[in-house]
C-alpha cells in the first residue's frame, strides 16, 4: 500500500497515520473498487467517449458514485468510518 509507506524525515515530530487499519481493511477495499469504478473510471469514460449514448452511460454512473459518497458522508464525517482512511485520500 503505497500511501502508507512514506518515511518520516530523521527527527520530525509529525505524527504516524495508518491510513489503512487492519479493522477497516475490508471497507476500504470495498469503497475503493466502487469509488474506482463509478467515479474515477467514469470521469475518465466521459472524457474519452466518442459518442453520446457512451458519454451518457459514464455521467450516469459518476452521478451513482457521487451519490453514494454523499450518502456515506451524511452519516460519517469519513467514507469508512470515523477516522481518515485510503478510501479518503
Amino acid at each position: 500500500r503505497m500511501l502508507n509507506e512514506f518515511d518520516e524525515p530523521a527527527g520530525s515530530s509529525a505524527a504516524t497515520v495508518d491510513l489503512y487499519p487492519a479493522e477497516l481493511a475490508a471497507a476500504i477495499d470495498e469503497t475503493n473498487a466502487w469509488t474506482y469504478e463509478l467515479v474515477n473510471n467514469g470521469v475518465y469514460r466521459c472524457g474519452f467517449a466518442t459518442q453520446q449514448a457512451a458519454y451518457e452511460a459514464a455521467e450516469r454512473d459518476v452521478h451513482a458514485g457521487l451519490r453514494r459518497c454523499e450518502e456515506a458522508l451524511a452519516g460519517s464525517r469519513f467514507l469508512c468510518g470515523s477516522r481518515v482512511s485510503e478510501a479518503d485520500v
